[in-house]
């Protein structure tokens, strides 16, 4: 939202009731609303309001801008809700759909019956509400439930909205943890760059400290190990030498290398134990990795191993394909000696890769490898990860290529594949470009 900062002053402080809402995004929470006090029958605010429903009080803080086509409207960056205290507020309320099993007619029934008591009694005496006509024992359930889920959610919000956490975050905590969010967080508040799809270290961090997380403790060190490891495979490194990770844990915690060596070492160990990192030693040096990668890398080569002993259905006359390749086709190109040695490779191993730079005749051996393959009739398929990948495959080779996830039939409904190790493909070659993504 664009602003002018002519009007714009120094934090206020606002005390009303959300009378309705103009707007709400779906899944981030920001809403405009129109808000009563007593110094103001209605005015606009706007902010993440996601655990703020219409009847509701709240004390905002935030500043007064102003929008250059909505006018002037206060612009909230922290609030506290209140549970009303009127019955037309509590009616209100109720009757928004903050609770399932409550509409606006029940709302008034219920504030018929119970006055402004009736929050306190849906929140100890539930039963009581089969006192209102059409309420009988499931529906009570449902609004009791319903009741404590909206209160640990805005708890909740309450309780991260000051630890620079957004609230679409707030709410994927919720559905995460549930109740037991806060005491989880306060516990190992590291347990979210695990758990929570798009929250990392470093937000995770954020939040260890204003929880006064200190710098050397254990859950600390032991998140700032597994990130590392994480993060590495940016640079594609699954496995990390262990006297440098030492280095890059001290660096990144700011903690005191010869004072924390002994935490270090403590963490790494807690880890090992509990399963969450792999340790091999190759030529006396010590690597470390995430286990999830290391079962990964174990996973790939059994399965080379079992591609490796499958048995081939083609002999290729590799004397023959040698002459061809060392002579020039009919459009006068001639493969290089490395190009020639790849597909002889190609056709004597049942794994290979193919690696090298924009320009060096990938395409060109690809092509000259298909043409063998159709002289040979050996039935194969061309596929890449991405649609752009794969077009470009066909425009380069002039044969049909594909997604590997068209290839393999994913079903979104299942989230599985058709085509998996007890439905193989039928052909005899799989060509895939740009593997390394």
């Amino acid at each position: 939202m664009s602003t002018t900062n002519d009007n714009e002053q120094l934090s206020e402080q606002l005390d009303g009731t959300i009378e309705r809402f103009v707007y709400q995004h779906p899944q981030n929470g920001f809403s405009v609303a129109v808000m009563s006090t007593k110094a103001h029958r209605s005015l606009f605010v706007t902010g993440y309001l996601n655990a703020v429903h219409p009847g509701q009080r709240i004390t905002a803080h935030g500043q007064w801008i102003t929008h250059p086509k909505f006018g002037r409207q206060f612009e909230v960056t922290e609030y506290v809700p209140h549970l009303p205290t009127t019955e037309l507020g509590i009616t209100k309320y109720l009757g928004s759909g903050l609770i399932k099993g409550i509409g606006p007619i029940y709302a008034t029934k219920l504030v018929e019956k119970f006055g402004k008591e009736v929050l306190t009694i849906i929140e100890n005496e539930p039963q009581r509400l089969e006192e209102i006509e059409g309420i009988g024992p499931k529906r009570a359930e449902i609004i009791a439930q319903a009741w404590q889920a909206q209160k640990h959610i805005s708890t909740l919000m309450i309780f991260l909205q000051d630890k620079d956490v957004s609230p679409a975050y707030s709410l994927k905590i919720y559905k995460k943890y549930g109740s037991a969010a806060i005491a989880l967080l306060k516990e190992n508040p590291f347990r979210l760059a695990e758990d929570i799809w798009g929250i990392g270290f470093k937000t995770a961090d954020k939040i260890a400290q204003k929880l006064g997380c200190a710098k050397h403790a254990p859950s600390r060190i032991k998140a700032g190990i597994t990130h590392l490891l994480s993060t590495a495979t940016g640079s594609g490194h699954i496995y990390c030498q262990i006297a440098q990770l030492k280095k890059e844990v001290v660096e990144l915690l700011d903690l005191n290398a010869q004072e924390h060596e002994p935490l270090i070492k403590i963490a790494l160990h807690e880890l090992y134990e509990a399963q969450k990192i792999k340790l091999i030693s190759y030529n006396e040096q010590h690597f470390i990795t995430l286990s999830a990668y290391y079962a990964t890398e174990f996973g790939i080569a059994q399965n080379i191993l079992t591609l490796l002993n499958y048995k081939t259905n083609h002999k290729f006359d590799l004397n023959a394909v040698y002459r061809s390749l060392c002579e020039q086709d009919k459009k006068g190109i001639m493969l290089n000696e490395d190009q020639q040695k790849a597909i002889l490779a190609v056709l004597q191993s049942k794994v290979t890769i193919i690696t090298g730079g924009p320009g060096t005749g990938k395409t060109t051996l690809i092509k000259k490898l298909l043409e063998l393959l159709d002289s040979y009739h050996v039935r194969y398929q061309l596929a890449a990860p991405t649609g752009r990948a794969a077009k470009r495959m066909m425009e380069g080779t002039g044969r049909h290529a594909m997604t590997l996830h068209r290839m393999l039939e994913f079903d979104p409904n299942t989230m599985g594949f058709a085509h998996n190790e007890k439905n193989a493909l039928s052909l005899d070659f799989l060509i895939i470009d740009e593997a390394s993504m």
